[in-house]
Formats: C-alpha cells, sequence, structure tokens
C-alpha cells in the first residue's frame, strides 16, 4: 500500500510487484507507470481515505488465485520494463556514445 501524494517512480512497487504482490497505491505521478488499475493492483484517488479503505478492502476480498495472477503481471511487467542489467546496458551504451562524439560524426548537428 502507497497511499501517496507525489511519488516519481517508487521502488517499493517494484519491489512489491519482484515478490508477486499486487499493491494499492495513489493514482500520482510515476505510479500510473507501474501500477495498471485492475490489472497489477488498484489506483486510489490522493487523499481518499474511504477510496483507499475500498480498495484495501477490494484487494483482500479476492480469492488467493486472483490475488496471485494480479501479482504475477505485476512482477511479468515490472521485471520487462525495469530490468538492472537491460538498464544498465543502455545507461553505459548511452555513456559511451556521449564519451565518443566522433561515432556520431555521420549526424551533423544542424
Amino acid at each position: 500500500m502507497l497511499p501517496s501524494y507525489a511519488e516519481g517512480l517508487p521502488v517499493c512497487i517494484m519491489e512489491a510487484f519482484a515478490r508477486g504482490r499486487p499493491v494499492v497505491a495513489s493514482d500520482v505521478a510515476g505510479i500510473r507507470e507501474l501500477v495498471r488499475d485492475g490489472v497489477t493492483g488498484l489506483l486510489v484517488r490522493p487523499g481518499d481515505a474511504q477510496h483507499l479503505a475500498e480498495a484495501m478492502k477490494l484487494l483482500l476480498s479476492l480469492s488467493p488465485g486472483a490475488q496471485f495472477e494480479m501479482g504475477a503481471r505485476g512482477r511479468a511487467e515490472v521485471t520487462k520494463t525495469h530490468d538492472s542489467h537491460g538498464n544498465s546496458a543502455a545507461l553505459i551504451e548511452s555513456w559511451s556514445d556521449a564519451a565518443n562524439p566522433a561515432k556520431d560524426l555521420h549526424h551533423p548537428i544542424v
């Protein structure tokens, strides 16, 4: 559960998904990049305690199988899009490109 008014890209949600757990979180900024409402977790209006409580009750009322499926979808998505090895390789490639301006001579700056 992450009731918040502002977030970037919360690692705690990625960690929950990595463990195969669905989440309940506020529908703000970067959270929507991770949580697909009704698919990988539940999104609630920021600051709405009643909506938060209802979402928690709803998630807990789901069968263990439905909770597992929701968590598994979260795990699959976060593994695909936020893989540390893939992201590290892309970052290293970007740095290498930036450190080697001669590599882009065929793309002149206009």
